[in-house]
């Protein structure tokens, strides 16, 4: 080992062409060069090495195999632990003695760019994790994340082809399957193949399409005919369709399968997709596909800066049936994102062969159960291994359902309707996905700025006195609270737009108390409105303006939910129904003024469908039909009481839209948004301000009109970690104002979780206590003492920052981000540490937040990516090379730490944003290591229509450099800040370096003070007005 190592000191200044070059500091510090950015390593060297993992890491023992293949493709070592030995397809790792090490990381230097490897199988198995990637610049195959023991003899074996990894499930209808959705033999079928253990689809080369001739060619589009070959599955295989390529713009592509002759369902919903006027002359991607007329056709897509695969379907044919079309998407590496709704542990997804369905229902979260919730969002991110992204879209509107692929890896989407219209993102960084996502679905919609408040509610109040207490309890508190709620049981008799007249007399006079205080209050609608009720004009309104949703005959579908009675269900495709349901919500704000509207059961949600009820009352049964009971029953038709794809919602008969041109097969996942469009609209026509609506069912670009909450969870711990994950997933979707119901919906929240569910919630763009009937109170001064003193400290730091957080949805609205609630993924992308952490978030790229999550924790093992951390208490600096450091979290504290190198505005709280935006506003400025900073402010009087479209508004951008904080205003609105001044500027990282005094446009009775503990400079008393353009100079 010593001579080895002599050989490398002498390399390392000596390149020649029997060595190559590493330029990897981390891959030189495993192999003995210590310090080194790049070094030379012999061809025909293979050494396995000590990693260094992130400090604090979970991974001891970690291992490098570092090999340099030589002029015969063969390298070759050996130490006192390991003989070792490679070639292209090969690689053996023999101990010769007891070793506890873990493989986790491969390089092999010099490997040949043909035939790039994508499988590994271990000692013969398949092996299904890691990642696989071919750095072309540097002639390097890297393998990632492999966690393989090396305790005994290990063969790795290489390959491009391997058909266990390539096999995809045959899609046999779920009810033709075993309990736990395995296939029995018996129901596999031809052309489908049987192995012994699971039924199969046919190889790529026997089965899908192939090109049926020449292509035509537009300024933008190619159009490519192609025919069926093969057998089909459930024999309505369309024989002959096509697909267009259409390039968007130089880093979009838009891929849409379709049947010529016959016009199919395609989402009635505009998105940005329209053509460009002219080709696109330079864009980031190569498109190959076969041209030779009866070719099995294939598509990829290539990143031209790489030459990595990012969109691959040879993996497996397309099918085109009628109730039944797929397609296949191989995946450069395991790190995918996104996909749901549902309720999954990990932000990052797991690949393990599952099928997870995508299909709006009133489903609550199931950790025990791959179910869909809520809403449908079939789009996915990936992180590629070289920390370049991109993003898929499948739009369409049916009945869905999405299988993680372990072997390849791949992501297999099926649809039992619609099109395949499919469009790639190609980043290329995680953020830029997002911004080019929500550019092609549209832009999230800004919150009014009293929605950043704290916001408290319950279903189960049952009285107005009970409401009343909480709310004084909250105060009590000294909490600051925005919004209050009104649950179904204000309402008479569960109707929509009516108020109990015994438990809740008095309601709108409590509610315009309230606001005088600066309070703010929304009602829940549902929308199923009972029929037949004696003086209920509303759903006689609804009947004369033909707003229901009808059966095939043209009958008023009714169902069960909240009220006694059987209700219609507004159908939200008709012009009628959003005239009527526009002067509902109009009528209704005459008798009590709400701030915005909370919608719920919007799936649309039905009680009991296809359940007798015991005693003969009405219950919703949905005759036979090829809708209701398709050929290929999804996942999610074996996921109800009945096992029927209707079940807890309406018959997928239905007929939706003017002259019924809809089923509700097809548009049922659009139900949440058709709901919001007339919702948002008539909120804004009543009240003549912005304000706010949020839904519990949405779909692609629901966040141009409102907001989300997750649904009913649970008041469990691990309802809590999740509910990270659900605010990152919804962020990457463009609903970045999401939230969960704090301390859980269902169940008694116990003291201490609520406790930390309120200081994480706290930093919920959506932040609000929400709890059900029949539960213990769990707003936060129940415990005044610890729920009640934590929540004030965490919600006093919230509306500290509040204008930093509504800078910030200015800017995802702006399209100037993609994001605001960030993984560290997405900001850190070629950190491969941040890629699976989910446990911590950022407020945009500024501020990181590291709730402790766990019962009993008093600590927190955080994650600081490399660079400088500011304490967010203290001030004090934390320098971080990439690494984990145990941080105290007492039950009171939740830590926070500034990012260097970015100014965030704040404000003084209030108890409520009412009084708190007339207060003196603060900078914190987080010094880099060269001394600069920059931020920004976004400001409007918070609550009026379009004030960007109309101009009035305030944007400055803020920037500390050679000692001088300057604002530059980019946009001036003088009202928009009226007399509204900074006062307090807190500079973290001085270095030392203690200013004298100050300069510039500054009050001469401002003060400065040093902080040694935490070198950090605090200017108080400045007086700058806020609005204007200033510049101040710190002298030393």
């Amino acid at each position: 080992m010593g001579l080895f190592f002599l050989i490398f000191g002498l390399l390392a200044s000596h390149a020649s062409a029997s060595s190559v070059s590493i330029k990897n500091a981390k891959t030189c510090e495993s192999l003995g060069f210590s310090g080194a950015e790049t070094c030379t390593v012999v061809r025909g060297f293979s050494g396995l090495k000590s990693y260094e993992e992130p400090r604090g890491s979970n991974r001891p023992n970690s291992m490098i195999y570092v090999a340099v293949l030589d002029e015969n493709e063969f390298s070759a070592g050996s130490d006192e632990i390991f003989q070792l030995s490679t070639t292209t397809t090969d690689i053996s790792i023999s101990p010769k003695v007891s070793s506890t090490g873990i493989l986790n990381r491969v390089q092999i230097y010099n490997y040949p760019g043909e035939n790039v490897p994508r499988f590994v199988r271990l000692n013969g198995e398949l092996l299904r994790r890691g990642h696989i990637h071919y750095h072309r610049d540097l002639k390097m195959l890297e393998l990632l994340e492999l966690n393989i023991p090396l305790d005994q003899t290990t063969h790795l074996t290489l390959s491009r082809n391997d058909r266990a990894g390539d096999q995809i499930e045959c899609a046999v209808s779920y009810n033709q399957r075993n309990p736990d959705y395995s296939i029995p033999q018996s129901a596999c079928f031809s052309p489908c193949t049987w192995d012994g253990s699971n039924c199969w689809m046919p190889d790529f080369t026997s089965y899908g399409y192939v090109v049926a001739g020449a292509a035509t060619n537009t300024s933008a589009s190619i159009t490519i005919p192609l025919r069926k070959f093969g057998s089909a599955l459930y024999g309505m295989a369309v024989d002959n369709i096509a697909v267009d390529i259409t390039i968007l713009t130089e880093n979009s592509v838009r891929i849409r399968f379709y049947d010529p002759v016959n016009q199919r369902y395609e989402v009635p919903i505009n998105i940005n997709n329209a053509p460009p006027e002219r080709a696109i002359s330079t864009n980031e991607f190569d498109v190959i596909y076969p041209e030779q007329e009866g070719s099995v056709f294939f598509l990829r897509i290539v990143r031209k800066s790489t030459g990595t695969v990012i969109f691959d379907t040879s993996i497996s044919g397309i099918t085109f049936e009628d109730q039944l079309l797929s397609l296949a998407i191989r995946l450069p590496s395991r790190n995918v994102y996104g996909l749901g709704e549902s309720y999954h542990p990990t932000f990052r997804r797991e690949l393990d062969d599952s099928t997870w369905p995508l299909w709006a229902r009133d489903e609550p979260p199931n950790p025990f159960a791959k179910t869909s919730l809520y809403g449908t969002h079939p789009y996915y991110s990936v992180i590629e291994a070289d920390g370049n992204a991109h993003g898929v879209l499948l739009y369409n509107s049916n009945a869905q359902e999405y299988i993680l692929q372990s072997g390849a890896p791949a992501v297999v989407f099926r649809t039992i309707g619609g099109v395949l219209d499919l469009y790639v993102m190609t980043g290329p960084k995680p953020e830029d996905v997002t911004r080019q996502y929500t550019s092609l679905v549209g832009r999230s919609f800004l919150p009014p700025y009293w929605s950043f408040g704290f916001q408290l509610s319950r279903y189960g109040y049952n009285n107005l006195q009970n409401m009343k207490d909480a709310i004084a309890r909250t105060k009590s508190c000294n909490i600051p609270i925005d919004v209050f709620y009104g649950d179904i049981d204000t309402m008479d008799q569960q109707a929509d737009f009516t108020i109990d007249p015994v438990n809740f007399v008095g309601l709108p006079e409590y509610v315009d108390e309230q606001r005088a205080l600066g309070m703010r209050y929304v009602p829940i609608i549902d929308p199923a409105i009972p029929g037949n009720r004696a003086g209920y004009d509303t759903y006689e309104r609804g009947l004369r303006a033909d707003a229901y949703i009808t059966t095939a005959e043209g009958n008023i579908l009714f169902g069960n939910v909240w009220p006694p009675e059987p209700v219609a269900f507004p159908d939200f495709f008709r012009t009628g129904t959003l005239n009527w349901w526009i002067d509902e919500i109009t009528r209704f704000y005459q008798v009590l003024r709400f701030d915005g509207l909370w919608i719920d059961m919007n799936e649309p949600s039905n009680f009991n469908t296809n359940i007798p009820d015991p005693e003969g009352d009405y219950t919703l049964s949905c005759p036979a039909s090829i809708y209701d009971d398709p050929p290929y029953v999804p996942k999610a038709g074996r996921l109800g009481p009945t096992d029927r794809l209707n079940d807890k919602t309406i018959c997928l008969t239905t007929t939706q839209g003017d002259n019924g041109i809809f089923r509700h097969y097809d548009v049922h996942n659009l139900y949440g948004y058709s709901e919001t469009i007339p919702t948002s609209r008539a909120l804004q026509s009543a009240t003549n301000r912005r304000g706010l609506v949020f839904t519990r069912s949405s779909f692609v670009g629901s966040g141009i009109l409102g907001g989300h909450w997750t649904g009913d969870n649970y008041g469990y711990w691990d309802h809590m970690q999740y509910s990270v994950v659900g605010l990152l997933d919804f962020n990457i979707f463009g609903l970045p104002y999401v939230g969960a119901d704090i301390c859980g919906f269902f169940g008694d929240s116990e003291e201490r979780l609520c406790e930390r569910w309120q200081e994480l919630g706290a930093f919920y763009p959506f932040s609000r206590n929400h709890n059900t009937i029949g539960t213990l109170d769990q707003d936060p001064c129940t415990w005044p003492a610890t729920v009640g003193e934590s929540t004030r400290k965490a919600m006093n730091i919230r509306y500290t920052l509040l204008p930093f957080f509504y800078t910030s949805f200015y800017r995802a609205n702006q399209g100037i981000d993609g994001t605001v609630i960030r993984s560290l993924a997405w900001e850190f992308t070629s950190d491969q540490e941040t890629w699976n952490i989910d446990r911590q978030f950022l407020w945009r790229d500024s501020l990181l937040v590291s709730p402790a999550l766990d019962i009993g924790a008093l600590t927190v093992t955080a994650y600081f990516p490399a660079g400088n951390w500011f304490d967010y208490y203290t001030g004090e600096k934390i320098t971080s090379i990439g690494q984990y450091m145990l941080l105290d979290a007492p039950y009171d504290f939740i830590p926070l730490h500034v990012r260097s190198g970015r100014i965030l505005p704040t404000q003084e709280p209030a108890n409520n944003t009412v009084f708190s935006r007339q207060n003196a506003f603060g900078l914190i400025v987080a010094l880099d290591a060269t001394r600069n900073a920059v931020g920004d402010l976004f400001w409007d009087d918070g609550e009026s229509i379009d004030t960007v479209a109309g101009g009035t508004y305030h944007y400055s951008t803020l920037n500390f450099a050679q000692d001088t904080l300057t604002q530059t205003v980019d946009h001036a609105y003088p009202a928009a800040l009226q007399g509204l001044l900074l006062d307090k500027i807190e500079v973290l990282g001085n270095n030392g370096q203690v200013p004298t005094g100050v300069t510039g446009d500054i009050s001469i009775d401002a003060s400065i003070a040093y902080d040694p503990t935490y070198d950090k400079v605090i200017l108080t008393g400045a007086a700058i007005p806020m609005g204007l353009p200033f510049s101040i100079t710190f002298t030393y």
